[in-house]
């Protein structure tokens, strides 16, 4: 590693992220605000998800170019300097990609900080997924009932289940149902009644005690029809700390900048920037939409927009972060040695 070297592309990537991200971010605010004063409807999770979307969507651009540009610059125009410094090829570009990082970790706080102090005081509760539970379908006599049993067992306390839906508008466009939550053994419940009108998932708290669930759907009148399509429940947590939402994205962000940036520059020095960030770029979006460690992206921030707080981290991410990074800077690192011995 060379400090001057990762001073220089801290200073080329960091200067053009702060202008034109910082502008976006600062009339995202402006907007969002004025929407506020005409609806009244912006929520704190709605102020996190604009800045968050901004700043991302303006940043991880900018950065991949830039960094596929510095990339296709070493291996081309540097090509005879890199090749006359006692440093390595190798420290050259690792240098290189951590002033890139360095501008994307100093970004990505700084969208962070914006988001917190913008959305304020979280006026509703936060939830953070824990995980899944299977639904398994049990037979029931009442033909305006449908019954699934859940494998729960540990105590709970200030868990909520959510369970995904369909409407099939039949007899309406709604449907109202009556949910309830037993345990098998003690028979503690909880119930609550619902009215649907959209797919937004059924929410409900499990009831105290230990033992496998049986959840219950009654839909109650006429109304539309209510499928469950998932065979899978989500539990999740509530938690009275929403400010660590920002805190938790940024350090999933940082995982996933590494990578891209390790990649963008590495395909820099075998291709054309423009082939090079649009390739990285096209591999973004399918983890925007797309599930596992550094995916999910399109999902988190809907959650996001509702208030709710990213799931804690995990090493699965830290090791696929990890190996993507070596596997894009060693393939960096063969093309500058090729470019040189040629």
């Amino acid at each position: 590693m060379h400090l001057p070297l990762i001073k220089l592309s801290l200073r080329r990537s960091l200067l053009p992220t702060l202008l034109l991200g910082g502008a976006v971010v600062a009339w995202t605010l402006w907007s969002s605000q004025g929407r506020e004063l005409v609806t009244g409807a912006v929520t704190p999770g709605l102020l996190r998800y604009s800045v968050w979307m901004a700043g991302v969507c303006v940043a991880g651009p900018l950065l991949i170019m830039g960094a596929a540009q510095t990339g296709h610059r070493l291996a081309r125009e540097d090509a005879a300097w890199t090749a006359s410094r006692p440093a390595s090829r190798l420290s050259i570009l690792l240098s290189s990609w951590a002033g890139y990082c360095l501008a994307a970790c100093i970004w990505l706080l700084l969208v962070a900080a914006a988001a917190e102090l913008s959305a304020g005081e979280q006026e509703e509760r936060s939830l953070q997924p824990l995980g899944s539970v299977a639904l398994t379908p049990l037979e029931d006599d009442r033909g305006y009932v449908a019954s699934w049993q859940l494998e729960a067992n540990s105590i709970a306390r200030d868990l909520v289940l959510r369970i995904p839906v369909g409407l099939i508008g039949v007899d309406g466009p709604s449907a109202r149902v009556l949910v309830r939550l037993i345990r098998s053994e003690s028979g503690a419940l909880t119930e609550r009644e619902q009215q649907l009108a959209t797919t937004r998932p059924i929410e409900i708290e499990l009831p105290e005690g230990d033992g496998p669930l049986t959840l219950q759907l009654e839909r109650v009148g006429e109304g539309a029809i209510v499928l469950v399509p998932s065979k899978q429940a989500e539990l999740w947590k509530i938690t009275e700390e929403p400010a660590v939402a920002s805190l938790l994205l940024s350090y999933q962000g940082i995982l996933l900048a590494c990578a891209m940036i390790a990649w963008a520059m590495s395909l820099g020095v075998w291709l054309r920037p423009a082939a090079a960030a649009g390739l990285v770029l096209s591999i973004s979006f399918g983890l925007w939409v797309s599930e596992g460690p550094l995916g999910g992206w399109g999902a988190l921030m809907e959650n996001l927009s509702n208030g709710d707080v990213p799931g804690p981290p995990t090493l699965s991410g830290a090791f696929t972060s990890l190996a993507a990074w070596a596997t894009g800077t060693l393939m960096g690192w063969w093309g500058l040695r090729k470019g040189g011995r040629g």
